[in-house]
């Protein structure tokens, strides 16, 4: 896209097809340059001397990438795994791996391509949609915010009604591991009946909302999200410049919800916390592309902590789930006890250790802040 030089939000300009052709392409960008080179230096694509030049290529053409061409870049590549995977918007073309209009604005290890199990399509249509929300949210200072907080808001609504979905299936998947637990059989009959009627229930739901103008109204529009984000002039100027920077407001909010956590003894703080640094993760893997060794790093140490964390939630989830079967099945309340103190010891031995480990989150962040001060 080409970008004005004002302040006032503009609308990048994309021939991209829309989202039912982009799922036929056959080659990208980067494919065919490649392939111009090899020509141009008289040597076969795998020849030694055509992988030094694309490697020297690759780091020439990083270097060059501006900051709306990454942040499209990724919202393009989450947006094609959203299609390939949400319920409603599976597409016919679901067994093709989709090739990028450029790759080497996308994240290494998440191809677009749509998983096996029900479930799991479920949970990376979620994650989808977290990582496109989180992209525009983190680089707001690049984005009209106008624009931003409209769809913002739509990603947001139907995030919620899959992460119901997600909570289901995987207290399904931890109640069934630990259904040794229980002795009788009835009483474990009773346990995953009352499971199937919570996922039927959640399931219910989703089917409904997807039958609705908003849900096709934000397919829609997903699928063209990559060519209709409105950036700012300063969203032009070089991504290994301005993308960094970009990250800050990510860390405030890490470190304030840290600190609110660590005042108040809450599985809600903590499940704020590890929102927050799931959104600095996904932040410093897209600041990765154009500064890889210390935002991935970074972004490693982030992804661990939140992971320890998430065990944390689902486990209280199934805590409270498990306490309200108690009451509502009185008669299975000896096996439910003993389900019961297995999820509390899951949830104490997930809580155990996340101050130092989010020292260490604090004290990478210091490194990295004070070495990209030094340069």
């Amino acid at each position: 896209a080409t970008l004005p030089r004002s302040r006032s939000p503009v609308r990048a300009r994309s021939s991209a097809p829309r989202f039912l052709l982009k799922l036929i392409r056959v080659r990208s960008r980067f494919d065919l340059s490649r392939g111009a080179m090899s020509k141009e230096i008289g040597v076969g694509a795998d020849h030694p001397r055509m992988s030094q030049s694309a490697s020297s290529f690759e780091r020439a053409f990083v270097n060059d990438l501006t900051a709306a061409m990454v942040i499209a870049g990724v919202i393009e590549q989450f947006s094609c795994n959203f299609l390939l995977n949400d319920p409603g918007a599976e597409l016919a073309t679901a067994n093709f791996n989709i090739p990028l209009i450029n790759p080497r604005c996308s994240l290494p290890h998440h191809e677009p391509c749509r998983r096996e199990s029900g479930a799991e399509r479920t949970h990376q249509a979620r994650v989808s949609l977290r990582r496109i929300r989180s992209t525009i949210r983190t680089f707001e200072g690049l984005i009209d915010p106008s624009w931003a907080a409209t769809i913002a808001n739509e990603l947001s609504w139907y995030g919620k009604i899959l992460g119901a979905q997600r909570d289901v299936d995987v207290l399904r998947g931890a109640v069934e591991k630990a259904m040794g637990l229980v002795d009788v059989i009835s009483h474990r009959l009773v346990i995953l009946e009352a499971l199937d009627f919570a996922i039927e229930v959640t399931y219910e739901r989703a089917v409904l909302e997807r039958t609705s103008r908003r849900y096709a109204h934000l397919v829609e529009e997903i699928g063209g999200l990559s060519s209709t984000t409105h950036f700012v002039a300063d969203a032009g100027e070089l991504a290994h410049d301005v993308l960094a920077p970009e990250l800050i407001s990510s860390w405030q909010d890490v470190a304030s919800r840290c600190h609110d956590a660590r005042r108040v003894r809450s599985d809600e703080r903590l499940h704020e916390l590890r929102k927050a640094l799931k959104r600095l993760q996904y932040a410093c893997e897209t600041v990765g592309i154009v500064e890889e060794s210390r935002a991935n790093q970074f972004a490693r140490r982030c992804g661990l902590v939140q992971r320890r964390l998430g065990q944390v939630h689902d486990a209280s989830f199934a805590l409270e789930w498990l306490a309200i079967l108690r009451t509502t099945e009185p008669s299975t309340r000896q096996s439910i006890d003993s389900l019961l103190e297995h999820f509390r010891a899951i949830h104490r031995g997930a809580r155990r250790g996340w101050r130092h480990d989010m020292r260490r989150v604090e004290r990478e962040w210091n490194q990295w802040d004070e070495a990209r001060w030094s340069h």
